[in-house]
């Protein structure tokens, strides 16, 4: 029973449950589990397509959204500054501002909105490979400024 046992062990080290990556999203990010997947068309009877990957606990949401941006030549900052308008949009805003990802600091934006029902949601938004990345948390005013929030962003990553 012992060498089973050590195997199953040895099996689940280094192993993170939680871990997303996808060569076609072109990126990683790690939840706290094994988050659920889902596809819908980006606006009604198209093609394009928004992708989700998310996990939710008791202490709020983590989200992974991103979609291929289907205009031609797209400039990034203007890219940015549609999605985080629509993100106030839904709510009071609190906060924009403009950031990086990675080590080739990619232009990004962190905006932070109030939602009518009552929760915070904050955002990172990163144009790169031709695609629009959302890395979303979601929860209580308290859980979205703390470390477990930071930790899922921060674990984001863009492949090439």
């Amino acid at each position: 029973m012992r060498p089973a046992l050590l195997l199953v062990v040895a099996l689940g080290v280094g192993q993170t449950p939680g871990r997303y990556e996808s060569a076609d999203a072109k990126c990683r990010v790690t939840f706290p589990a094994k988050p659920t997947e889902a596809k819908k068309p980006l606006r009604p009877g198209g093609e394009a397509m928004v992708h989700m990957v998310q996990f939710e606990d008791a202490d709020g949401g983590r989200l992974l959204l991103w979609n291929e941006i289907t205009a031609k030549g797209a400039d990034p900052a203007k890219v940015l500054k549609g999605a985080a308008e629509g993100i106030a949009k839904q709510g009071k805003p609190v906060s924009d501002k403009e950031t990086t990802v990675g080590p080739d600091k990619v232009p990004a934006r962190d905006v932070v909105a109030d939602t009518p029902e009552g929760y915070r949601v904050r955002t990172l938004l990163v144009v790169a490979n031709n695609r629009l990345y959302q890395v979303t948390v979601t929860g209580s005013n308290e859980f979205v400024a703390g470390p477990k929030a930071d930790e899922f962003r921060k674990s984001f990553e863009l492949l090439k």
